[in-house]
């Protein structure tokens, strides 16, 4: 009995936590999210078809390049999104993707665009309990926020559309070392085939942060990671959402790229 006990425990994530303070405009969840059922939501709606979950042995079912050409981006891998990314955005991001993203701009106005994200729409009727299951189950795969290095957090919420050529890291993974040159042309002009359908998508080539944290302050950054609309008016880099933690450890790895390897910044 204990032992059942315990492993309906494990399957239940209580998500009633407020928001990060950055994201005033998230409405906080209040439903009870059960991982066990939000597996069974996840798989029915059909996640699987744009998103991997590599740490459930999922793999995406299109390359990068073919995921670019058809949606503008490479949708990110989940295994971990439950930790990096704040709770209830992804529960406001699984409603209303471009809303939660601040990018309605983007795809509204005199050239309409559809977000490649279709909005999530309740299977049984009951959309925010079905929602907080799935972010749940999101979570419940995930690794633990101590866990998940300042490399994976980049990679999960910035990797995507951003290189960082000082630890070789293109917008389709990281450049393996090659024995052939041909081998490495041929993933060179991969990485320049996404690149041009990034840049169609988002009007221009999101650029390399190799240097960034040399030019930009800390505080700049976290503002920036933050809400980009309140740097860059107009822009189409999305608002991530991920926590806190998560943008400390995010600049973190960016000052590690801007200088030395042996650079040891404890970002407070």
């Amino acid at each position: 009995m204990k032992i059942k006990t315990l492993v309906v425990a494990i399957f239940i994530a209580f998500i009633v936590d407020s928001a990060n303070a950055y994201l005033e405009d998230i409405p906080s969840m209040r439903k009870v999210g059960n991982a066990e059922r939000g597996y069974k939501t996840f798989m029915d709606a059909g996640c699987i078809g744009c998103h991997s979950v590599k740490s459930t042995g999922l793999s995406a079912t299109m390359k990068p390049t073919e995921a670019a050409e058809l949606l503008g981006a490479n949708p990110p891998d989940l295994s971990n999104v439950g930790s990096i990314f704040d709770s209830h955005f992804l529960a406001a991001f699984i409603k209303n993707p471009a809303h939660a993203l601040k990018v309605e701009h983007k795809f509204t106005g005199k050239k309409k665009y559809p977000y490649p994200m279709v909005p999530f729409r309740s299977i049984n009727g009951d959309l925010d309990q079905e929602v907080a299951d799935i972010v749940a189950y999101l979570k419940y795969i995930a690794k633990k926020p101590e866990n998940i290095t300042p490399k994976m957090a980049f990679e999960t919420a910035c990797g995507r559309c951003h290189s960082l050529r000082t630890f070789n890291w293109t917008q389709i993974g990281k450049k393996p070392k090659f024995n052939k040159r041909s081998r490495e042309l041929s993933f060179e002009l991969k990485v320049a085939e996404y690149q041009e359908y990034l840049a169609e998508y988002l009007s221009k080539l999101p650029p390399d942060l190799s240097e960034i944290a040399q030019k930009r302050q800390k505080e700049y950054l976290k503002q920036l990671i933050k809400d980009p609309q309140s740097k860059i008016p107009g822009t189409a880099m999305p608002r991530v959402g991920v926590t806190e933690e998560m943008i400390n450890k995010i600049i973190q790895y960016l000052f590690e790229a801007s200088f030395s390897k042996n650079f040891n910044l404890h970002v407070k």
